[in-house]
């Protein structure tokens, strides 16, 4: 008999029958793991239950033997038994006491359950160390240490000057260290530090102490350029005697002055610093960019100078424009011109870096023949 080719209907139903078992076994495979999965937690809770107590037991001197063997003795006829004390570490229904199902394993420190007695609630550590950002994480991070920085008032806008940049990269360069200002403070700046370690806390404290020395040079006035000297006590004592009558709104007596300028004495600059180059932290902290000159009123002398400068420019410009026009055109055909400058002036031009046809080609030639 000769064999005869499907037909599309049945090529269709003959794979959708296929599809519907491998999508049933897949159900059922599904199904035998999740019920594994239950299997094996159930398992394990219970074998915790029975690690628990079989360590309470022992810490007891007894062992789970015991329970079947020790038998309580048979009441004597007309008195009713002695009740036996319960073992604080045992379990007793009477006091209401139950077994943590984790045992010595629980890490819990507010855990309501029965522990062995040489338990001690110890979480694993955290993967992210100190650097671990939740709140309520659950594992043990290490300890650090903890300092807090108190520093003039003034500095308070310089460190969160610009969403506060100085403090980011000190946190950037300083990644074991947290720095945090401390708000409603209307006396002194005080920043708290906390570390991993204390050197750490050393390179943090480090960097604010020398923030600090770099906004003192300048009387917190970054603009300004840095001072040396008794130049830093006298922008010192301006600093605080500006900060002291802006917190008590009226003009300082002579023993707040003198209180100030003893403050200012009493400041020293910190040591060479040993975890970063001071020159390139003070071009962090008061950039070239924002410095902008200051200059009184112009004297005589300066004045007298600007008016003669004036002139000279003015003379050029005159002597440029009138050889232009009285150029001599005997010497050379006035065809030859070049932008109006003859071929000898050009060729000047050429030699100084400067085209005849540039704006200040004029300026230029006046200035060479003035």
């Amino acid at each position: 008999m000769a064999r005869t080719k499907p037909t599309v209907a049945e090529a269709a139903a003959k794979a959708r029958r296929e599809f519907d078992a491998a999508l049933a076994a897949a159900a059922a495979e599904t199904r035998r793991k999740a019920l594994m999965a239950n299997v094996r937690g159930k398992m394990a809770t219970a074998a915790g239950r029975r690690e628990a107590l079989a360590a309470s037991l022992r810490n007891d001197g007894g062992s789970i033997s015991s329970l079947s063997e020790a038998a309580p003795p048979r009441p004597t006829s007309g008195s009713p038994p002695a009740a036996a004390a319960p073992s604080p570490d045992q379990y007793s229904p009477a006091s209401g006491e139950i077994l943590c199902r984790y045992g010595a394993r629980c890490y819990r420190p507010d855990c309501k359950f029965k522990h062995p007695t040489a338990y001690v609630a110890q979480a694993p550590a955290c993967r992210d160390g100190w650097h671990c950002t939740r709140k309520d994480c659950g594992f043990t991070h290490p300890p650090g240490v903890h300092d807090t920085v108190r520093l003039p008032f003034e500095l308070r806008h310089v460190l969160l000057d610009g969403g506060g940049r100085v403090i980011q990269e000190i946190r950037r360069r300083v990644r074991d260290a947290r720095i945090h200002i401390a708000n409603g403070q209307t006396v002194a700046c005080l920043v708290d530090v906390k570390a991993a370690s204390v050197s750490a806390l050393e390179h943090a404290r480090e960097y604010l102490a020398w923030t600090e020395h770099i906004a003192v040079s300048r009387g917190f006035q970054l603009d300004k350029t840095r001072g040396f000297g008794q130049v830093v006590t006298q922008r010192y004592q301006g600093a605080l005697t500006r900060e002291k009558r802006r917190r008590v709104g009226r003009k300082l007596t002579k023993g707040e002055k003198n209180e100030c300028k003893r403050e200012a004495d009493a400041y020293k600059p910190p040591a060479h610093p040993r975890f970063f180059d001071p020159l390139e932290w003070d071009r962090f902290v008061a950039p070239p960019g924002r410095r902008v000159p200051t200059r009184g009123p112009a004297s005589g002398v300066e004045r007298a100078q600007r008016r003669r400068k004036m002139a000279q420019k003015r003379a050029a410009a005159s002597a440029s424009r009138k050889r232009r026009r009285d150029y001599d055109e005997t010497s050379y055909d006035s065809f030859d011109n070049i932008c109006g400058f003859s071929p000898g002036d050009a060729e000047e031009l050429l030699c100084q870096g400067v085209k005849p046809w540039d704006d200040d080609a004029g300026d230029v030639l006046a200035a060479l023949y003035y």
